[in-house]
């Protein structure tokens, strides 16, 4: 994969703001799945380097108990997770690290990436999209005119008052979120169980079908080289004489046990070698097969004639173009699955679907560079044979069309070896000519993430209470002991926004069943009608409500309406920074 091409993030000599102007060039923030900043680094230099990462993370450790997990979701997540194995980054924690690369990012990467590192394929991360800083830095955007000429201490100062405005922004509407989230994972879970009861195939074997699948398209792609067609000669003439070898000590052994006049010692050593070496020889003369057959050379002797070396190189270099092309085409299909199971027309979707779309395309090039080197191949193949530089019988490989390539059917020219002598025998696997099998994996792994989330979800709903009794308790405490001042009033504000935080998520929680044991929650009835008659409403709930929120979704939409307002939000962001001229925040590093 070439990320470093791809991504801004990964190219750490790209100059996004010039030091000569600016102290400060970005910012690089840590965010949790509930889009809370966790830490910010100020970028030093003008371009993003990994050690900005590497400190957020070994922070962010030095506050966590040794046996806690942490999933981490950045953009070009393969690329740090190559370092830290490369060069023990972070080797204390390493394995306790999960990598996943944030779900919008996600689709320039490559195929094998994508198996890897896609949040919704990973073990873990549920339904978790990583994008946190993209909406993060939607809601600081507007700041840039400003920080571009405050000072030092004024930026700070502006922009640690915007994340608390985001955090308390973000706790009222905890509970509201929580319940979608519940919600679209019940209903994900149910289409997930459909689909599978469709498939008809039991899940222990879907399972190690996408075993096989990613161990299969992650392999490393053949290269094509100038002497690959003399290097596959001399591998078939080496085996050969291999094969001369063994015969010689089989036969040898086999003497040896026919003869009685051999010693004890002979025939002993002969019984315990004969089944080996006959091992041996079957295995060296299935390769030496397979090898010839890649040439199509029928008599070992042609090899030796010079005027076959070009076609032999030839026809290596197309087998390998060809075998580059399939998976290359398999990529797309796979990545194209999900623009054509789309059954939705919302705006947002939409939008995500040419995002998609746009990111696929950019890939189309190289397979269209392919497919002309692979038929150039195989026009000086039919040269030679009508030239009679090749061996008796040749067969030219037939040209691939350029027209209708991208469709994949089973049919295609893409999938016939005429010419070049392929094993005919060998089965294409499952996961990839089954229909009902690739929507069975999809449908699996949709489970699993459901069966995550779900746990995850119930989890945070039990912490909120578990919070939210122990600063209740606190601060009534705190309240019955101190006298009448500033500093009671302090307490007493605090009681109140607690109160106005309760009144806010009980509705939601209460729709979601929890296990006994927990903490009651401390208000008293009292309490909450006091509460839910005061009307507690500052302006900043007021603009959550309106819509005009910048940092996180409405609190009254649907579970639909909140997905297609957060996609469509999260895409217009992706889209103005790629259009936008000012980029001194280095926002292409996405945590969650």
């Amino acid at each position: 994969m070439d990320v470093r091409r791809r991504f801004k993030a990964a190219d750490e000599k790209r100059e996004k703001a010039s030091t000569k102007f600016f102290d400060d060039t970005g910012l690089m923030a840590l965010l949790c799945r509930h889009d809370r900043v966790l830490w910010l680094v100020n970028m030093r230099t003008p371009s993003e380097k990994q050690y900005y990462i590497f400190l957020l993370l070994e922070t962010f450790f030095q506050h966590l108990p040794l046996e806690i997990l942490v999933g981490f979701l950045y953009d070009i997540a393969c690329q740090s997770d190559r370092s830290c194995g490369k060069f023990n980054f972070l080797g204390r924690y390493r394995d306790r690290i999960s990598w996943a690369v944030s779900v919008f990012h996600a689709y320039g990467h490559h195929w094998p990436c994508q198996l890897m590192y896609h949040p919704l394929k990973t073990i873990g991360f549920g339904f978790t999209n990583g994008e946190g800083c993209e909406r993060f830095w939607h809601s600081i955007s507007k700041l840039i005119p400003y920080l571009q000429v405050s000072g030092y201490h004024h930026r700070l100062y502006t922009i640690d008052t915007q994340i608390e405005h985001d955090d308390k922004s973000s706790l009222q509407r905890m509970a509201s979120w929580l319940w979608r989230r519940i919600l679209h994972c019940e209903a994900q879970l149910r289409e997930a169980t459909s689909e599978l009861t469709k498939c008809g195939v039991p899940e222990a074997e879907l399972r190690k079908l996408w075993e096989e699948q990613k161990e299969v398209q992650t392999r490393p792609l053949k290269r094509r080289s100038k002497n690959q067609g003399m290097a596959a000669v001399e591998a078939i003439l080496a085996s050969g004489k291999t094969i001369t070898l063994l015969e010689k000590r089989l036969d040898s052994l086999e003497k040896c046990l026919m003869d009685p006049n051999s010693s004890l010692q002979r025939r002993l050593y002969a019984q315990e070698n004969i089944e080996s070496t006959r091992t041996a020889v079957a295995r060296e003369k299935r390769k030496e097969l397979l090898l010839r057959q890649q040439l199509d050379v029928k008599d070992r002797a042609i090899l030796n004639l010079k005027d076959y070396r070009p076609y032999f190189t030839a026809r290596m270099s197309a087998r390998t173009l060809k075998e580059r092309i399939q998976v290359k085409l398999r990529e797309h299909k796979f990545e194209y699955s999900i623009i054509e199971r789309s059954v939705r027309r919302t705006t947002s979707e939409k939008k995500r679907n040419d995002h998609t779309s746009d990111a696929i395309k950019k890939r189309e090039p190289t397979i269209q560079k392919l497919i002309n080197l692979y038929n150039d191949e195989c026009k000086t193949i039919e040269q030679l044979i009508s030239r009679r530089k090749a061996p008796k019988d040749s067969i030219a490989p037939e040209p691939l069309p350029k027209k209708g390539i991208f469709q994949l059917d089973v049919d295609d020219a893409i999938w016939r070896e005429l010419g070049l002598n392929d094993d005919e025998t060998t089965a294409r696997p499952r996961w990839l000519l089954d229909p009902k099998v690739r929507d069975g994996i999809r449908a699996m792994l949709k489970k699993d993430r459901c069966g995550e989330d779900s746990h995850r979800l119930l989890r945070e709903r039990e912490h909120l209470q578990i919070w939210f009794a122990f600063e209740w308790k606190v601060v009534c405490e705190l309240i019955a002991i101190t006298e009448t001042g500033p500093v009671r009033y302090q307490f007493e504000t605090r009681r109140e926004e607690l109160l106005q935080l309760y009144v806010q998520w009980k509705p939601f929680l209460d729709r979601i069943t929890v296990n006994t044991g927990l903490p009651p929650w401390g208000p008293s009835p009292a309490d909450v009608l006091a509460g839910q008659v005061a009307h507690f409403n500052p302006s900043w709930v007021r603009e959550g409500r309106s819509g005009d929120s910048d940092y996180s979704s409405d609190e009254e939409l649907g579970e639909d309406e909140d997905d297609e307002y957060e996609h469509g939000a999260l895409i217009d962001v992706l889209q103005r920074r790629e259009n936008s001229s000012i980029d001194l925040d280095g926002n292409d590093d996405v945590f969650a």
